[in-house]
Formats: structure tokens, sequence, C-alpha cells
């Protein structure tokens, strides 16, 4: 088979850059191994209204609630940050990924399940579906495979992801505080170097999960998630099912070569404060898509041209990533103490109040420029406790 753009992946990256790329008149096909789009889950199922806007959706079937804000829990102490109105979506993955796959389809592209990989170079795939072999030939291959990236090291030559973090989650019968806030929890107990969440679903239910960041740590993620369950007071009855994954954590050295980009979680395009990677993904497939097409289309695929990519994405999302990498390291080098210290830092209305017009999912550093700018008394206290927690 011979396309133009052959994307590796159909998750939402893969499907929007396939979107784009079938839009601006290529002949697209996106390989997806799993036999359904949208499974297996990875994912909290949590987004702003940014990363839905970004992904060219409205409300649908996928959209579960709203979140209009957080309870920040370290050991000690309880933040309530109120965005009073909508802030977030809480969302069925499966669904919200089916619908961008469908979207897919209608700009033209073609969808080929059960097809895993097994080999690439010098745009040709060997891929096998149903455990037949096919060979497929493109004039640029786009890999939106996810945390693996085993095709995307063949083709960049590179080393891994600066840090690529263990997840896992379930979901149980919780009561909520209220269902209109997602649960934080931080902590060496908890989520060593990460965080640990409880987002509403339906009425009763709610998904619990975490991650592990810390260096030298033994146990498992799955224990840490187990001892959260078992010790929290919100959660009730047993669990219903895992969620496994890795979140890739700092950008790729290089994402393009002769007839090859990658994006998304590929790419490391994922916000490394939240480990969200739906809003960077998206933004950052439609400009691989369209590259990758016109790219096709004038006949130059090399290196040299598929630059336009990643000069473009760095440019919209690069200095965002690389401020919330440097966040990343600091806190999670923090102990619980200096958590505490933090948290009781912010909890003064006129910071709660900054924290609470100004505090964005996708970009924290609008935040961090409204908090600097606080009165002097104020921003002096904030920084006497970020410093001790250095």
């Amino acid at each position: 088979m011979k396309v133009d753009v052959a994307i590796i992946g159909g998750g939402p990256a893969g499907s929007i850059a396939g979107k784009y790329a079938a839009a601006s008149g290529a002949k697209t096909i996106i390989i997806e191994e799993h036999p359904a789009i949208g499974e297996p889950i990875q994912c909290a199922g949590i987004i702003s209204r940014r990363a839905a806007s970004a992904c060219e959706v409205k409300r649908g079937d996928f959209l579960i609630r709203t979140a209009q804000g957080a309870f920040i829990n370290s050991p000690n102490h309880r933040l309530r940050i109120d965005g009073h109105e909508e802030k977030a979506w809480i969302i069925d993955r499966k669904i919200f990924d089916r619908e961008l796959a469908s979207r897919a389809l209608d700009a033209g592209c073609e969808i080929l399940l059960k097809a895993k990989v097994v080999e690439g170079g010098q745009g040709r795939l060997e891929v096998r579906v149903n455990g037949e072999r096919e060979i497929i030939e493109a004039g640029v291959l786009i890999a939106a495979e996810g945390v693996k990236r085993r095709i995307s090291r063949l083709y960049l030559g590179d080393t891994n992801l600066p840090r690529i973090i263990p997840a896992i989650q379930t979901e149980v019968r919780c009561d909520f505080e209220d269902s209109d806030f997602v649960e934080v929890f931080l902590g060496k107990k908890v989520a060593p170097g990460f965080f640990g969440w409880m987002i509403p679903t339906e009425d009763g239910f709610g998904r619990v999960g975490l991650g592990i960041a810390s260096d030298g740590i033994k146990a498992s993620a799955l224990s840490y998630l187990e001892r959260l369950i078992s010790d929290h007071p919100l959660v009730r009855g047993s669990t219903t099912d895992f969620v496994l994954g890795g979140i890739p954590i700092g950008m790729a050295k290089k994402t393009v070569s002769d007839g090859f980009i990658a994006v998304g979680d590929a790419a490391g395009q994922v916000k490394p404060t939240t480990g969200g990677g739906i809003y960077t993904g998206a933004v950052c497939a439609r400009i691989a898509g369209r590259v990758a097409a016109e790219a096709v289309l004038d006949g130059d695929t090399t290196r040299m041209r598929l630059l336009e990519y990643e000069k473009k994405w760095r440019r919209l999302i690069g200095k965002e990533l690389s401020i919330g990498f440097k966040i990343h390291r600091w806190f999670s080098g923090l102990d619980d103490r200096k958590l505490d210290q933090l948290i009781e830092s912010l909890n003064d209305p006129e910071i709660i109040r900054v924290i609470e017009n100004f505090g964005d999912m996708d970009k924290p550093s609008i935040l961090f420029r409204e908090l600097i700018s606080l009165p002097k008394a104020k921003v002096a206290g904030l920084l006497f406790s970020l410093m001790k927690s250095f």
C-alpha cells in the first residue's frame, strides 16, 4: 500500500494529525495496533476547556461532568481553590477518542485497526494486520505512538525522554465533599515526586490515581494506590478496573528526520506540571498533519523541510513546557515538611484570589507572573517560603 502520510497510533494526537493531513489533500492512513480506538485507556480523563477547543470539539456524549475547582491536600494542610465557573471537563476517553477518529475519517483519512508495526525505515513500514504481513510505503511517517517511542527511536536515533513517570488509576465508589471539585494529594507517603488525584465521575463514583516520580523508590505505583484507597475516608467499596501507563516528562531533543515526524507523548509534548497531554498534543498534531501533507505534495520530505513543524511547535509551547519541567524538578524534590510550608504560604485570601482568577492547567507561567505582581509584602512571604523549600 502506498500513501502520502502514514500515522502510527490512533489516539487524540494521531487522529488530529490524520484529520489535518487528509484535509490538506494528502492520502492518509492511521495505523492502530489495538482492535478499537480509545482502548486501552491511559489517561485520567480530565481536560481543560482550552484542550477541548484545541481538539475542535464541543460538548458531546463523551462529557461526564464538569469541574470548577480543586482541593489541594498536603500531609497536614488543605487548600480550597474555587474557579467559580466551569474550568475543566471530565470525559469518557473511549467516546472522546472515537469522536476525534470519526472526524479524521470525515476528512478522508483511512484507519487500519489491529495493525502492529513490526519494522520501519526509509519511509517503509512492515505491519502485521490480523497476523498477515503488509508493507505500507509513505512519503512522511508521523509517530503518535505514545510513550514507548519504538519507531521514534529508530528514526531519530536519540536517547529516552528525560523522565517517565509510572502512573496508575482505578475507578471506585467515592463520597466527595463537593462533586464539582477534584481532590489532589501531595506527599511522600501518597505519591512521592508527583501527586495523587480523585476525580468525580458518575454519582457515587470517582477515578483515583497517582504517579510517582522520585528516584530510588522501590515500592510500585500499585502499592501506593492501594494505600491511598485504603487510608482515605472518602473511598468506599472495591475497585472496578485499573489503568496503567507512563507519563513522559521533558521534551524530546529532536522531533523530525528525513520523512519522519514525532508528535504527542512520543515527542514529550506533555505538561510536566500535571502530566496532561491532550492540549499540547492537539496543538502539535495540527501542525504535524498540515506540514507533513504539504511536504509530500511539494515533493520535499527532507528533514530541512519538516523542520517547519519543529520550529512552529516549539515556538508555540516550547517555552511553557521548559518552564513546567523546571517546576516539576523543583517540586519533585520537596519533602512533606516543605510541601506543608508551601501550601500553608498559599493559604492567604489575596493569594488564593490570584490563583482562582489566573490558575491555568495549560499555562502555569500565567499564574507565576500574576503572583509576582502581588504587593511586596505578600510576594516576600511567598518567596521566603519557596526559598526554604529549595
